[in-house]
């Protein structure tokens, strides 16, 4: 018929069109993707403290009592501090402004004393993101293992930036620190 030989003529027909652009497409997509993609990127440091779990998660629950091993506050002496809300707990949080270590918001959203601390961390400079972060402390005899981890989605900026930078590191080494002054804070006697 003079349909079908239009057809050969003018090349496949429409049902066929549609799968190769739909594969083409999905070949650029793939290829696009990565580009704005945002994994859940996550930092996970460990330590044993001697201390029991109760008297640990007293020091991670308050907010306060957190700023005063937390190697982000302890950076910047001139770091300015609001504390909003309940003291410790769920609600509790606190803001902070720092020319050296930006400006943000953390906030606890979950507690379960003593084996664990949620806490919501919002970062508005030097770049924008959010992450949440995890505090777990598994009592093992006389000790305590506490294990601090944070994990978000990285916007393409900053994951571009950990092609140059080893973030693993760097803030791992911040976590490495915390951990061992949340341990001297709770072995004092």
């Amino acid at each position: 018929t003079a349909t079908s030989s239009r057809q050969a003529d003018f090349g496949p027909a429409p049902a066929t069109w549609r799968r190769a652009l739909s594969s083409r497409a999905s070949a650029c997509a793939s290829r696009v993707a990565p580009a704005s993609w945002t994994p859940i990127e996550a930092d996970r440091s460990s330590t044993t403290i001697s201390a029991p779990p109760e008297k640990i998660h007293a020091l991670i629950n308050d907010v306060k009592a957190f700023n005063t091993w937390n190697p982000f506050a302890l950076k910047d002496p001139a770091i300015k501090l609001r504390y909003e809300g309940a003291s410790s707990g769920p609600g509790a949080a606190y803001a902070w402004e720092s020319e050296t270590v930006g400006a943000g918001r953390m906030e606890i959203v979950e507690a379960a004393a003593p084996s664990r601390v949620a806490m919501r961390l919002d970062f508005e400079k030097p770049m924008k993101a959010s992450n949440r972060v995890e505090f777990r402390l598994q009592p093992m005899g006389a000790q305590t293992e506490v294990t601090w981890a944070m994990s978000g989605p990285m916007p393409y900026l900053s994951k571009l930036i950990t092609t140059f930078v080893d973030m693993d590191k760097m803030v791992g080494a911040d976590f490495e620190a915390g951990l061992a002054n949340l341990k001297a804070a709770a072995e004092k006697s």
